[in-house]
């Protein structure tokens, strides 16, 4: 069964609180950021997919793997070159925008010194 890595808590005596940097969905694996044992720290799951729990576990629950200090940088550096590589989706207000743009709802300019002084000028 896949584990939502932002519902891995565990063990709450030493994660006091985490974000999920990376997520990779099921049959795959996350990276989290958070406070461990009172240090800053990045942690690692599998996270499980249709036939098992994720990886490491406790007593049947999923918890993560602190991971060395020595490789956080390299961690840090893998998942941030994968999420890049991640679609981008846009927010509502995105959205709403490009609706906008799209209807002929913009300004337009005559050339860059006018978007300039628009772009410039007090609201």
């Amino acid at each position: 069964m896949y584990v939502d890595p932002a519902k891995v808590k565990s063990p709450k005596k030493s994660l006091k609180y985490h974000k999920v940097l990376y997520n990779g969905g099921p049959d795959s694996w996350s990276v989290a950021e958070g406070v461990w044992d009172g240090n800053e720290r990045l942690g690692i799951r599998w996270n499980g997919g249709n036939d098992w729990n994720g990886n490491p576990q406790s007593s049947g629950h999923p918890i993560w793997f602190i991971i060395p200090e020595e490789l956080e940088s390299v961690v840090r550096n893998t998942i941030s070159g994968l999420n890049n590589k991640k679609p981008l989706v846009p927010n509502p207000v995105t959205i709403e925008a490009m609706k906008e743009a799209r209807s002929g709802g913009l300004k337009s300019f005559a050339n860059v010194e006018s978007l300039m002084a628009d772009l410039n000028a007090d609201d």
